[in-house]
Formats: structure tokens, C-alpha cells, sequence
């Protein structure tokens, strides 16, 4: 079975490398989103979400299965939405498709547009490590080796476009609603608290989607591989 994988903002294909060999049965794809990885990007040019999508959208050639983590997830379910028919089943973790707090008027709102990391485009060396623990916890940013400090920063212009763009986005939790596929959306209990409302209004717009919790925050797929990896495999043997 055909399967593409999309990773993180800030990481890159490598992300995937655990879950690419438990896979050993599927045809595998890691690609490095723009400006990651072996993917260079320009930031000086125009950036939107067709631009992500079209290298992604060149894997589809045929039916497949799309795994995402966060920005990733996000992009799997855009694209499931887009090509229903070229998606056999879509398996995301903690999707950041934020759009949704604002077309099912979530009570959650008005924290998302005063948040330090979503709100928030200035330019300042701080933003990024505030980033890093929105999502990684306290302590995130300096508990991370100095090697991956150093790649963040070497990609820091790409993760505040992606952010700026997540932020920005509209697509309303209805629209999901043209995924045809089977759906596994699993996330963190320990995730931030917007990205646990995100995924209660996925899961509730998305009732034949089924729904599993990991027992950790919004890197579950990195940092508890064996369970993530053991959810999909369960999944893509009862497609």
C-alpha cells in the first residue's frame, strides 16, 4: 500500500524514519516539506498553502494512505478534503487546522487570537523558543541539544511563514467533511488545550472517524514511536 508521510513544522521527512521501517509491507514516503531537510525554499518567495501542497500532491498518483503530525496533519486532511478520491484512509496526530475554532464558534477563540505564539508575528529572539514550548512544554527549548537549536534557528523565517499561514487560515470544520475515507485521529492529552479543542470538534464534525488519545503532549509520534507506529499498523491492516 501506497503511503506518504508529512512531518512536523521545524522537523523534516527524517521524522518518519521509525514508522518507515515498522512499514516494511507499504510503499514508504518521506518527503521533506519546503525549506527542510534536502528541500531548499526560498524566503523571499511568495508563500501559501497551494505552493506546500503541489509537491505533495505530485505522491498522489495514485490511491494512498496520508499520516501527518501537526502542520503535517493538517496538510493530509486539506489534501483528503481536495482528493477524496485518491485517499484509501488518513491517520493524523494533533492536526493544526486551527480554521475550525472560528466556524463551530468555539469558546476557545478568543485565547487562540491572544496567544503568545499564534497571535503574536513579531520578530524577536524570544518567539521561537516560546514556539518550542507551546508544544514541547516548559523547558523545550533549552533541554534541546544544541544541534537542534541550531537547525530551528537556521529555519526559523519557514516556521513563522507556516505559523503566520496555520494563524491565518479559514477552512471551516465543515469541509472535512468530504474526506471519504476512513479516518484515525489520534492526539496528545497533554497537548496544548487549543489543540485538544481542535481535535474535539474534528472528532465530533468527523463521527465515523475514530479517535484515539496518547498518554503524552503534541510530540507523541517522536517521542512514543512503538505506540504511534503500533496504531497505524492497526490501522492499515483493517483497510
Amino acid at each position: 500500500m501506497r503511503v506518504v508521510c508529512i512531518h512536523s513544522t521545524g522537523l523534516s521527512g527524517r521524522q518518519w524514519n521509525s514508522l518507515k521501517s515498522a512499514l516494511t509491507d507499504h510503499q514508504v514516503f518521506t518527503p521533506d516539506l519546503l525549506g527542510y531537510g534536502h528541500n531548499e525554499w526560498d524566503n523571499s518567495r511568495k508563500y501559501d498553502l497551494d505552493t506546500e501542497l503541489a509537491p505533495l500532491e505530485e505522491l498522489m498518483v495514485e490511491p494512498c494512505v496520508l499520516v501527518g503530525h501537526s502542520c503535517g496533519g493538517f496538510l493530509a486532511m486539506k489534501l483528503a478534503a481536495r482528493y477524496p478520491e485518491k485517499v484509501r484512509g488518513l491517520v493524523v496526530y494533533d492536526p493544526i487546522a486551527w480554521g475550525v475554532l472560528a466556524s463551530a464558534e468555539s469558546e476557545y477563540l478568543e485565547e487562540f487570537r491572544k496567544n503568545e505564539v499564534t497571535a503574536r508575528e513579531d520578530e524577536d529572539d524570544n518567539w521561537l523558543p516560546r514556539f518550542v514550548e507551546f508544544w514541547g512544554g516548559p523547558g523545550g527549548w533549552e533541554s534541546a541539544s544544541a544541534g537542534t537549536r541550531h537547525y530551528m534557528r537556521q529555519k526559523e523565517a519557514k516556521i513563522k511563514t507556516e505559523v503566520k499561514t496555520l494563524v491565518h487560515d479559514r477552512t471551516p470544520h465543515t469541509e472535512y467533511l468530504r474526506i471519504a475515507s476512513p479516518i484515525l485521529l489520534t492526539g496528545g492529552r497533554e497537548s496544548p488545550a487549543l489543540e485538544r479543542e481542535v481535535m474535539r470538534i474534528l472528532s465530533e464534525t468527523l463521527p465515523s472517524a475514530e479517535t484515539v488519545w496518547m498518554d503524552c503532549g503534541h510530540m507523541g509520534p517522536i517521542l512514543l514511536p512503538d505506540k504511534f507506529n503500533a496504531l497505524v499498523l492497526d490501522f492499515l491492516e483493517r483497510l
